[in-house]
């Protein structure tokens, strides 16, 4: 036991560096659930369920405040790739998004003319699809929504097409669905059971609309695993009710427990880095400042999905091998891949990401910025050959702009191109950047001459 962290394997211990105590951002709630993180106004919205209220805290100052009054006994939060609140409101029994001007949105409230049990959790991939769980919590009293019978008669995971609206049966196997986010580069569905104590893992189909059947990744040592989240490195973090919060390794391995107080509902990385966990854990709403980093968000664009690099990407790049867990161009990795996969878990919001081709979603290259100052971060990205000269390079570079205006601690953006590859340049030049000067980098352990360009975000931080 060291403190708030119980280490069951020495995998764990590295992980334990940060916050050595919990702070209690605020309390008074009946059941606190759904903690989400809004960068752009640097807040966090989170649920009591019981009080039928979403709560609001301010990073910037630690002020607590009523978000939204009488919300339809919300249960789970998260922002979908336009920054909008999606919640699921189990006393509607619907899923809504809220609208920048503040209006609200019904995205879902029924399947096949039937009203949903209670909507409980919710996850958005990089093509926009809105994923989410619906047990019957919500229905079985009025303590956290409006006693019902189940018109489904099951409780289910369901997809919401980004094109269409239609809401489409994923999963029918669970007995009491829950935490739910995508993994491996957007290849994996996980999905909690909460009545089995379980996390299972299904594989996305080629459609990215159905998958395969389920696998156990982890399991209860107590009733009591409610959400889960991932780390940037791929860890799986579950909210595990009367036993902490859990963290297993990829390979299925307990690695330790944060202790706390009080019953965990939920967990979510928050923060300009995301690397402060915040667990919503009965009365009150605690948050950590960790050693490590949630994963950085997807991007998309008409043309392709920026999704994270997976550890198993990264390790078979680094090996010189071809990835065999996502589907690639012929002549993929490039040159520069292995380099992109060194900087896997870096704590960088802007990757390493896989470019995929929209259209199939075959990778085509690599993309990222890497930290090399305070508020500096360069970029690096590369197409295979056989895919260039059709518009990927600029529209990977755009969507990574995107992320990089989002990220409080990136002020500066910094690209290299060689003196020989003027399309490079171009592609840096039409994105905004300005040339610089020219300056001697490092390739395969060669000095090299290349253009440097710059792109300012905002003020450099004081």
């Amino acid at each position: 036991m060291n403190g708030i962290y119980e280490i069951l394997d020495e995998r764990f211990a590295v992980l334990a560096g940060g916050d050595q105590q919990l702070e209690q951002l605020a309390t008074g709630c009946r059941w606190a659930e759904g903690p989400v993180y809004v960068p752009a106004g640097r807040y966090v919205v989170w649920s009591d369920i019981p009080n039928d209220r979403l709560l609001r805290w301010d990073e910037t100052n630690g002020v607590v405040s009523t978000f939204r009054a009488q919300a339809g006994y919300v249960n789970g939060n998260t922002l979908d790739r336009q920054g909008r609140l999606v919640c699921c409101e189990q006393g509607n029994r619907r899923v809504t998004r809220t609208e920048h001007d503040g209006t609200v949105t019904v995205l879902a409230d029924r399947h096949r003319g039937q009203r949903l049990n209670s909507p409980n959790d919710a996850t958005v991939t990089s093509d926009d699809a809105i994923w989410f769980t619906d047990p019957d919590f919500g229905i079985r009293s009025d303590y956290e929504g409006h006693r019902a019978a189940s018109e489904i008669g099951a409780c289910n995971v369901y997809r919401i097409d980004p094109g269409t609206g239609a809401v489409d049966l994923v999963v029918s196997d669970l007995r009491g669905p829950n935490g739910i986010v995508v993994a491996d580069g957007e290849q994996v569905l996980l999905a909690c059971d909460s009545r089995a104590g379980e996390v299972l893992a299904y594989d996305l189909a080629a459609d990215r609309g159905t998958v395969g059947p389920g696998r156990v990744v982890a399991r209860a040592r107590v009733p009591g695993f409610d959400n889960i989240r991932l780390d940037g490195d791929g860890r799986l973090w579950v909210a595990a009710g009367t036993d902490g919060v859990h963290c297993y390794h990829q390979d299925g391995t307990l690695l330790g427990r944060i202790l706390v107080p009080e019953i965990v509902a939920n967990i979510a990385w928050a923060g300009p880095k995301r690397n402060r966990l915040l667990i919503a854990a009965t009365t009150s709403l605690y948050s950590l400042l960790m050693t490590v980093s949630g994963p950085p968000p997807t991007r998309a664009t008409p043309l392709l999905d920026l999704r994270p690099m997976s550890r198993a990407t990264a390790a078979a790049l680094l090996a010189g091998d071809r990835p065999s867990d996502v589907t690639t161009a012929e002549d993929y990795p490039t040159e520069f891949s292995a380099g992109m996969a060194v900087a896997i878990g870096n704590g960088s919001p802007l990757g390493p990401f896989l470019i995929h081709r929209r259209e199939d979603g075959v990778v085509v290259g690599d993309i990222g910025g890497g930290f090399t100052a305070p508020g500096q971060v360069e970029l690096g990205y590369a197409i295979a050959t056989s895919c260039q000269g059709q518009g990927y390079a600029s529209a990977a570079v755009d969507a990574l702009i995107s992320l990089a205006r989002q990220a409080s601690d990136v002020a500066l953006m910094i690209g290299h191109t060689p003196l020989d590859r003027p399309a490079s340049a171009r592609v840096l030049e039409k994105a905004g950047f300005t040339l610089t000067g020219t300056v001697t980098d490092e390739h395969d352990g060669q000095p090299l001459r290349v253009l440097e360009w710059q792109l300012r975000m905002r003020k450099p931080p004081h």
